[in-house]
């Protein structure tokens, strides 16, 4: 009995051998394109890519007629119904989770296909934003991902970054700080500096004891504007 395998691999199996020993005593082969049905080759130029959630993707296959068409599905490793995602030698596609991708070729009664895999990567996460010293210095707290990783606040270009995680400067108020591993997964995180309470001294005494020689509120360096009025 001749047994089908996947794509054009066959079996052949004995008399004394059973379906579950095909694997380990039936003869398996290819059977050729036949030249009269016009078989085209089609090969995928990468049959595994990776890559960060949401960003775009490019597949490629080589086929050996360019006349012939090639049509794209895909189909997510979540449990996602699959989907036909186009035509041609190459295809762009945003995934956001893993999946296969199969490009098939159809001339007459063959039909012909080259599987892609597509994995993303880990991204990274944000887990917090805490100041350092005083409210306009801060440092960016990542996780996950691919460490090295790199930073940014309030910008997500890439002269934005920079290698460490302590900002200093920060102006009061709400912001927005991104961090892109290794790989270039990106993440984001809002948060918001808060100016700490202006302490007045109640009083001073300039005798030149040095105790309470000046008048010093405390707090007020965060400001960026100061006026005193007497």
């Amino acid at each position: 009995a001749l047994i089908k395998l996947t794509g054009r691999q066959y079996a052949l199996l004995s008399p004394k051998n059973t379906q579950d020993e095909l694997y380990g005593s039936a003869v398996a082969f290819a059977i050729a394109p036949d030249a009269r049905t016009g078989e085209r080759t089609l090969q995928a130029v990468e049959d595994e890519v990776s890559s960060c959630p949401g960003d775009e993707i490019t597949l490629r296959v080589e086929l050996g007629d360019a006349t012939s068409k090639v049509v794209w599905t895909k189909e997510p490793l979540d449990g996602g119904a699959s989907e036909q995602k186009g035509s041609g030698v190459v295809l762009k596609d945003s995934p956001e989770s893993d999946a296969v991708y199969t490009a098939s070729l159809t001339n007459g009664e063959c039909r012909n296909e080259a599987v892609i895999y597509v994995t993303m990567w880990p991204v990274p996460s944000i887990d917090t934003v805490v100041t350092v010293d005083n409210p306009k210095m801060v440092e960016i707290l990542p996780s996950g991902g691919t460490s090295p990783y790199d930073y940014a606040i309030d910008g997500d270009g890439p002269s934005d970054y920079q290698t460490g995680a302590i900002f200093n400067g920060v102006k009061l108020g709400r912001h927005t700080a991104y961090v892109k591993d290794d790989n270039g997964c990106r993440t984001s995180y809002v948060f918001e500096t808060e100016a700490l309470p202006v302490e007045f001294p109640m009083y001073f005494t300039p005798n030149g004891d040095g105790l309470n020689d000046v008048w010093n509120p405390k707090n007020i360096d965060i400001f960026e504007r100061v006026e005193l009025v007497i």
